[in-house]
This record gives C-alpha cells, structure tokens and sequence, in this order.
C-alpha cells in the first residue's frame, strides 16, 4: 500500500492520531532506565528491521555509507536512537525479512529490477558526463560503483552480515547496560521464513492466546510499510502506536536547512556524512485513537464495532495491497476510503458482514462490491476528466514558461531587430547566432511538449471513464472480447476473490499457502466482482510450505545482481 497516500489521508481525516517524538539524545545505555522523554511507557517493541536497514543503505537526509562495515555500524546507532525514543520495558523483538510468500515475490521482482535499471541509467549518466568533460578539455570524474541493494534478500552473504551484527549488538547492549538486562530481547533473522512484520504478528498472536496475557499491555512497532497500521488494527489491541520517520509533504519545513523542501531534495544532504549524527524527526502514529476515530466514522447502530473495524481493514487493502493489483475505480487520492466508507454504512444494515474472522464472506463481499460498482462509472468519468484538465494545466504552464524564456533571450539581446546583418560586427554576429540557436532550441522544446501531449491522448487505447471503457480495459489488459469471454472474466474475478480471501488471512491467522498467487496483472471492475462470482463459489488453497533463500533470490533477483548468487551457477 502506497505509504505517502494512505498515511497522508490518515493523518489529515484524523488529525490526532499523530504525535512527535524524539530521544534523550543521552549517550549511556542505563539512561533508559528514566521515564520517557515523550511521556508514553511501551511494554513491547517491535521493530520491522527491514525498514531499518533500507534507510541506513540509502538515507534520503546524508550521504550513504560507503562500506558494509559502515554500515552495520549504522544500524547499530539507528537501533540506539529508536529505542531511545520508545524504551520498552519488557520485550524488544527484531525481526528482519525472511523467504516471502509467492503472491508477494512479483512486487519484490519488479522493485529489484527497477533498481537495476537505476542503477545503470546512472552509469550511463555519469559516462555520458565523463565524455563531455573530456571534450572540454575537463579531467574525468571516476566512477564509483554504489553497493547494490538488491542484496537486501533472503540467503545473500549481506543478510548473513545484518544477522551476525545484531547477534553481536543484542549481546554487547546486555553486557553493558542494566536497561538492557531487565528486556526479553528476541531476534528473528533472515532464516525464518516469513516478512518482518507478519511475523511479528504470529507472535502477538501466540502471546494473546497465552492464559496470562495482560490485556492492557502496550505495543509499539517500527516499520515503514502503510500496512502496518492495518495489521496493528487487525490485533484488536487496546494500546498500540507506530514509530516512523516523519513524513514529509509539499510545502513543509527541512529539518536539515530550514528552507521549504523535503529532505530528499535538500542541497545541504551531501554535506552531512554518512556516521554524523542522527537528527531524523521522528512520529507516533497511534493505533488506539485511529480506533476512536473509527468508532465514530463506522458506527451504524446495532452493529459491533470490532467486526466493523475488520471490514474496514478489508475494504482499506481493496485500494492498495502488495498482494494484488488495485481496482481501477479505486484510488486513495481520489477519495477512495471516504466513499468505501459511506457505501460500507449504507450496505451494513441489510447487506451484514464482509468478514468473519478472517475469512471472507463470499456472499455478502458480492453483494458490498456491487454497490461500489453502481458508482464506478461516475468515478471514472470524473477521473478521466480531472487527469484531462490537469495534463492541459501542466502543457499550458510548460509553454507559458517556455514562452517567458524566449522574451527574455530577445530582451536580454543587446542587438535591435531593425539592424542590417550587413552593420553587424563579427562579435554580433557571433552573438546573433547564438541568440538564434537559443530561440530554435525553445521552440523545439515547445513542440515536442505539443506532440508528447497529443501521443499521450492517441496511446491511452483503454480511455477509463469513456463510453465504452469496460470493453476496451479487457480487451487491452487482458487480451479478451468481454463480450463473449464470459467465463474468462467470471475465471479472473474467481482468482481476484481468491486473493482478497488470501491477504485477509495473512493479516489475520498467517500465510494459508506459500505458494499462491494472483495470475493476472490487473483487478477487474468492482461492477463485474459483484456480477460474476458465484455464490457457491468456494476458496481453497494447496497447502505449501516456505521457498527456500535460494529460490527466492533466482525467482527476484535481475541479471545485474547476479554476484550476490553463487558464483558456481552463473551463466557466464
């Protein structure tokens, strides 16, 4: 689930459920034994170490480290700053990524493939610079290769780092500090099969069914992924926040320089070095007045609140999962959740339950999504129109900009346009064509803006929100006639039932099998779910076990990262 969206229509429908933090910027482990510095006391914390380690890899506010070595260290002084910030009194797990699902390793393949690509467009870039400056009579600039980091999967030798390092932090923190020697402190590495944050979640799970659990323990869980907040939710826990860095939007202050900008696009970034300081603002997200907050929004009268609050949960991933592809219709920007949300309070009183338990009720999931396709084909006209009038907004700006530039390259001209050639000295002639060039090169510019802008319009073959948009988006995303593939279309939202089945099992009991997944690369009609799935369609799955390290990384990893595999079964 895309975590700028999601968390940005969180925190501004509910405003409260933020709060900042920060540490005591002490510098001795035993200062933990002192109250919180944020006035909040957590029993157990959580940490999602992936989203610790992406961070200390490439962090968007210094430089990166240059060396593995460096980096561990990092990691090292990142877990000091957040437990600094959230001090646990009783437990503190690590949990760090294991072998994933098979419904989720597509997602991983095409993120590790882009990052290949990056990775050599920025080879190239920077050759291409190397021989301008090398036409210039410039020295060359030599190119040094950044750590590739696609070895952040199961079964590379950098996992087998990460775990070594906690091994031995978790060890010298308990030799050295009382806090420390007070937590159960649990490390789950790469080995166990299992993402991070679910696996986090069977031991909450198994701690819960355990005849001494208190029930007002409160839990804290770093992380980055938006779903956390849906898995925190799906635990029906009294007390639950996320810690996570801040996040940033248009228009607010840098923490590192003051000016207006995100931290990711500050100038002053390259001047801070990758083992200064950690001066990251940081967040709470508090889970227990979402629930509040909640318990507002849903409430229909009669109904139990905590089923509600798992509806909310299955109709939240329907916009955006890292399991299955979202529906067209729905998208959080274009307010999304608020009509899910007014379409779930209508439907409830007659229409019951999505959910139970973690299950999916078939009928009564029909039956909700047939509502929301009454209203897809308003949404989509209205989206269509909004990216029509946007994309002519921005085409409009672009060349009002360019036509600026051209008057001032004619106002900046010391020569009139009334003087001869003929009169002209060699230096104004010289000045002349230069003038020339740049007007050339600007009106260049003005038409190939004009022509992307009309190729884009001809190459949209599918025209969402257009007369006609069902039948053209099957035909060109899935190759079939709508009209007579019946049976093809009643086969892809079989297989969509399947995978929303699938991911509200994994939120709520474990993976029920390793190795299914979505075959399609896109969701159907909201409309079509709610006509073509029988209502004595039953969900089953194989049952599977975890892929092992080595699998994982031969079905992810791109042919550029192919030194973090064996070297014994390389191709050439």
């Amino acid at each position: 689930m895309g975590v700028p969206s999601f968390f940005r229509w969180l925190s501004q429908k509910f405003p409260k459920i933020i709060d900042g933090c920060q540490g005591s910027f002490h510098e001795q482990y035993n200062d933990l034994n002192e109250p919180n510095f944020n006035g909040v006391e957590y029993d157990n914390f959580y940490i999602d170490m992936n989203g610790l380690i992406h961070p200390c890899f490439h962090p968007q506010d210094r430089q990166s480290p240059e060396t593995i070595e460096d980096m561990m260290v990092m990691l090292g002084r990142y877990l000091d700053y957040l437990i600094d910030i959230v001090r646990p009194r009783k437990l503190l797990y690590l949990a760090v990524d294991g072998v994933a699902p098979r419904a989720k390793m597509n997602q991983q393949r095409s993120r590790r493939f882009k990052s290949a690509k990056d990775a050599e467009n920025a080879e190239l870039k920077h050759a291409e610079e190397n021989r301008n400056k090398v036409m210039n009579g410039l020295p060359e600039v030599p190119y040094i290769k950044p750590l590739d980091s696609n070895c952040i999967t199961p079964g590379t030798e950098f996992m087998s780092v990460v775990s070594k390092t906690l091994k031995k932090y978790i060890k010298e923190r308990m030799s050295q500090s009382s806090y420390w020697n007070k937590l159960v402190v649990i490390l789950s590495d790469s080995g166990v099969p299992g993402e991070g944050e679910h696996k986090i979640m069977d031991f909450i799970r198994r701690q819960k069914e355990s005849p001494d659990y208190n029930p007002n323990t409160h839990h804290c869980m770093y992380g980055l992924d938006a779903d956390l907040i849906m898995l925190s939710l799906a635990t029906h826990e009294r007390f639950f926040s996320i810690i996570r860095e801040k996040v940033f939007f248009e228009q607010e202050q840098c923490y590192i320089c003051n000016d207006i900008h995100s931290p990711d696009k500050c100038p002053h970034r390259k001047d801070i070095g990758a083992m200064d300081t950690i001066t990251k603002p940081f967040q709470f997200l508090h889970c227990h007045i979402l629930r509040g907050y909640l318990q507002i929004t849903l409430k229909v009268e009669g109904f139990e609140f905590e089923r509600c609050v798992d509806d909310f949960i299955f109709f939240c991933f329907l916009v955006g999962n890292d399991f299955l592809p979202h529906i067209p219709s729905l998208d959080i920007r274009d307010g999304a959740v608020d009509l899910l949300m007014k379409v779930y309070r209508e439907f409830l009183p007659h229409g019951g339950y999505i959910t139970e338990s973690g299950s999916l009720n078939v009928t009564n999931a029909k039956n909700f999504l047939q509502e929301v396709g009454k209203e897809e084909p308003a949404i989509l006209e209205k989206k269509c129109q909004k990216e029509k009038n946007y994309a002519k907004r921005r085409l409009d700006n672009q060349i009002r900009d360019l036509e600026i530039k051209k008057a001032n390259v004619y106002e900046n001209s010391t020569l009139k346009s009334t003087e001869s050639i003929n009169t002209l000295t060699p230096e104004q002639q010289e000045q002349l064509k230069t003038q020339e060039a740049e007007i050339k090169k600007i009106e260049d510019e003005e038409r190939k803006l004009r022509a992307d802008f009309e190729q884009k319009e001809l190459t949209d073959e599918v025209k969402l929100g257009e007369p006609g948009y069902t039948q053209r988006y099957y035909s060109v995303k899935f190759k079939i006639n709508p009209k007579q593939d019946t049976q093809k279309i009643r086969d892809i939202v079989h297989s969509y039932f399947e995978g929303m089945n699938w991911v509200l099992g994994y939120y709520y009991k474990g993976c029920q099998s390793w190795d299914w997944y979505y075959p399609y690369l896109y969701a159907p009609f909201a409309e079509d779910m709610g006509e073509y799935v029988d209502y004595n369609f039953e969900i089953k799955y194989k049952e599977s076990t975890p892929f092992r390290p080595f699998e994982q990384l031969m079905s992810v990893l791109p042919p550029r990262s192919k030194s973090l595999i064996f070297i014994q079964i390389h191709l050439n």
